[in-house]
This record gives C-alpha cells, structure tokens and sequence, in this order.
C-alpha cells in the first residue's frame, strides 16, 4: 500500500493521519469525560446547597439587612448546647470562635462551621472552675481572657489554657486584648493592663459626667492601641489613645435608657432621631471590623450599629427582634472573624450563638472561598479539586505530546526528503 509504514517484523502500521486521528480522539472522549465529570460535581453542590439551607429562612430585607450564615444551638444537656451565652470571641490564631456560657460555668469552643470542638471549665484540675464567665476575648496569639464579674476576677490563659494571671478588679463587665496590653471594663470606668498583669491606668469613676461612667459593658482594641469604650447605660461610646487621652465622644441614645420608661411619641422618636442618630437603647459589646469600623451590638433594640472610628460619626443600623434565625433576642455581644469577614453573636435570649454578615465589611474573594468551605460543602471541594488537578495535568500533558508528535513529524520530513527517492 502506497505510503503505508512496517515494523521490524514486516506489520504494516497505520499512517501518519490515522495515528493522529487515533489520538485526538482519544484526547477528546477523556477531556469530555473529565469535564462531564466537573459538571456533575457542581450540579451535586447546587443541589447540596439547596438541600441543607432551612426552609422559610427570611431575605436580608426582612431581617434589617443582616445576612444570616447559621446558628449554634442551643438550649439543651447536650454537652456542645447552652443555655444562656453570654459572650463570643474569634479565635483569631485558630480560625475557631469560643461562647460563654456562664450559667453553667464554662466555654465552649466551635470551629466555622458551628461543630463542637471542645468544653474548657477553667483549672478543672485543680479544682478552681470558673464561676459566671460573663466576659471573653482572645488575643491574636492566642491567649484568652475570661472576665467573672460576679468574683471580681479575670483570668488569663495562654494558647495552650494553662493559667497565667489572675488580675484583680471590682465587677469586670468587658475585655478587650491584643499581644501587648488588655483593657478591661467595669461599672466606673475601665483600666489597661500589661501583658504580664502590671496595671497600667485606670480611668473614670462612676457617673453621669463626661468623664464618669456607668456600666462599660463593651471594649475594643485597635492594631495601635486605641480604645473604644461603650457606656452601656450612660449610653455612649468613647475612643481614647494609646496614652489614655480622649479623642471623642458620642452620644448614642438618651442616658438611663429614659427611652423606655414611658411609651415614646412619634414626637418624642423624631426628636430622638435628630438627637441621636444611632438612637440605641443599651450598647453592649463592641468589635471591630474589616473596614476598620467600630461595631457595637444594642441588647435591647435588638440591633447592630456601626460608627466610624476617625470621629465616631454614625454609618449604619441592621437588625430585628425575633426568635427566627438572623433576627435577635436580648444579644448581649458580637466579635468579628476577618478570615471570613463574618461576624459572631451572642443571642443570649435565644440560648445561641449566630454567625452574621453585614454590609460593607470588609469583603475578599479570599474570604469568600473560606466561608464556602466552612459548611458542607467542603465535602464536594475535595473531588472537585482533583478533578481539576488531573484536568490540568491533561492539558499540560497533551501539550508536550503535541511538541513531541511535531518533532518526530518534522524529523521525519527531514530523514525522507534527504534520502534516496
């Protein structure tokens, strides 16, 4: 047969464009199969998706545009349940996030996705539990701090919740922390302390003045040291500076909550509104968050305010009062996770925590890829990951064996038109 090839034991081989067609046939039916194969996958997440959302979970307008993530439950013996939480802290070192429950003296720790990881009741070797741990945070090292106000305590752990200090202070309500100092929070004002427990200052007295407080039930700490304190039932938020001096000063609300001794008039509201722009009943606890604002939660207007941390300027309000998921009853704190610009809070009348998003917080595909693989989900990542490794490793293959089949073709040509003919 004219053009035809034989091997050295005289078989005649297929030529050059049926060997070719052969093998891009062959690259084709795999590459289908492969991509038949993503499609599949992505089909089974959607329907994944679908399948493990709850019924009847309300849009973000009817939740006051807070977007709902999930809740930890609840009230329950279980031992990852609890009755009344009364505090949230992200765990910035692990990517976990602690809740105390102080009614039955302990935390408890979850990961992301709202799965138990562990019960921690304090020096439980030792015998000394802890009693009422109404406040935590965690440092970004790790190092966590339970405040006991009715004991007059807080403690310091390390990353690995072995004892360090204890600091001594009348009716710790709030803590805050990075890995340099702690601000700590208490019915007269509040008090910084060292890394190793030495008192730095302290500030305030008890008051309706100025430079009085009443209750600070909420701190927060910035990368330089600033401080931002909620004057839960004066009703107003302070940002004092690394040296202790203040740099402003708003009024949220009336003080002494006075707005809810007496049913308010549409007058009295409009008043209040021009006043009081945040117009909040009790600020609570506070965090910051991606976009560098100050985020403090309202116990009893069931709400979520953002301020501005240059001037403590108003930016926004979200929130309902509800028993649904992403609405709120009695929230008496919320922390903010930054791996996945989310934020966490203690729904203390619905005996749970919830994991919340807010508008303009400091959005990154980074973080968005983070909370996708936080739930479920995560269960078809891995597959389809490998899917597309072995998609890519194809690719590159069949691109050398292209290089490859040119070469042999070109040498070929080459051998053939400088021999006999």
């Amino acid at each position: 047969m004219a053009g035809s090839t034989y091997d050295e034991f005289g078989i005649e081989l297929p030529d050059r464009e049926e060997q070719e067609y052969v093998s891009k046939r062959g690259r084709r039916i795999l590459t289908a199969l492969i991509v038949i194969l993503i499609i599949i996958l992505l089909i089974t997440t959607f329907l994944l998706t679908q399948l493990i959302r709850p019924a009847g979970i309300p849009s973000q307008e009817d939740l006051g545009g807070v977007t709902w993530v999930r809740s930890i439950y609840g009230y329950g013996p279980d031992i990852s349940q609890m009755t009344e939480p009364a505090s949230v802290a992200v765990d910035p070192d692990e990517g976990a996030l602690w809740v105390s429950d102080q009614i039955r003296f302990r935390l408890v720790k979850y990961d992301g996705s709202g799965r138990f990881l562990q019960e921690f009741s304090g020096d439980s070797g030792d015998g000394d539990t802890f009693n009422f741990p109404s406040s935590i945070t965690v440092a970004p090292d790790g190092w966590l701090y339970v405040a006991e106000s009715t004991y007059d305590t807080v403690r310091v752990y390390d990353e690995n919740l072995t004892l360090q200090q204890t600091i001594a202070i009348p009716a710790p309500l709030s803590v805050a922390a990075n890995n340099e100092m702690a601000v700590i929070g208490a019915e007269a004002g509040f008090a910084a302390y060292s890394r190793d427990g030495e008192l730095i200052g302290v500030i305030g007295t008890r008051g309706r003045d100025e430079d009085q407080f009443d209750k600070v039930n909420g701190v927060a700490l910035d990368e330089d040291s600033n401080a931002y304190i909620v004057d839960s039932f004066n009703n107003r938020i302070s940002k004092y500076d690394a040296e202790g001096f203040r740099v402003w000063m708003v009024e949220t609300g009336p003080p002494g909550n006075q707005a809810m001794g007496e049913p308010v008039t549409a007058e009295q509201l409009e008043e209040y509104a021009e006043q009081y722009p945040a117009f909040m009943q009790v600020p609570m606890g506070a965090t910051l968050d991606g976009a560098g604002r100050l985020v403090v939660i309202d116990l009893l207007d069931f709400s979520i305010a953002a301020f501005d941390t240059e001037d403590g300027s108003f930016l926004g309000k979200w929130g309902e009062y509800g028993r649904e998921d992403g609405k709120f009853a009695y929230p008496a704190d919320i922390d903010y996770d930054a791996e996945y610009d989310w934020f966490v809070v203690a729904d203390s009348g619905n005996s749970r925590a919830q994991i919340i998003r807010l508008p303009d917080s400091g959005e990154s595909p980074l973080a968005a890829a983070r909370r996708l693989l936080s739930g479920p989900l995560r269960a078809c990542c891995f597959p389809l990951v490998v899917l597309l490794i072995i998609l890519v490793l194809w690719v590159i293959m069949r691109h050398r064996n292209r290089n490859r089949e040119t070469a042999s073709i070109e040498a070929q040509d080459v051998e053939s038109g400088a021999g006999p003919t």
